[in-house]
């Protein structure tokens, strides 16, 4: 799962800003979508972490009529998978972390 799929399912950076500034201007906080996506590429299954499944399929659906609510519902499974990551690695032994630093090509 990562923010490549953000772009793939979302549309380019005007999209993603305009779906953001639409969300900013939410009540805040903002509630809990309820949708339990799981972004990975399309047609190509396979999760190695916070879960080792090779076969496992993304999950878009069901998908709003609204775009800000699915893009929110997907940053909301992005976030949920990270700190499944870090409960994974505090189960293994490893200490919480204290800063959070991310880098990547999505």
């Amino acid at each position: 799962a990562g923010a490549a799929c953000l772009r793939a399912e979302v549309g380019d950076d005007a999209t993603l800003a305009r779906l953001t500034d639409e969300l900013m201007a939410r009540p805040s906080p903002l509630p809990r979508t309820g949708l339990a996506y799981y972004p990975l590429p399309r047609g190509r299954p396979g999760e190695r972490f916070p879960v080792s499944d090779a076969s496992k399929p993304p999950v878009y659906e069901p998908r709003p009529d609204d775009d800000a609510t699915f893009f929110l519902g997907l940053l909301e499974s992005l976030s949920d998978i990270e700190a499944d990551g870090y409960a994974a690695l505090r189960r293994l032994g490893a200490p919480a972390p204290r800063r959070i630093l991310t880098a990547g090509g999505g």
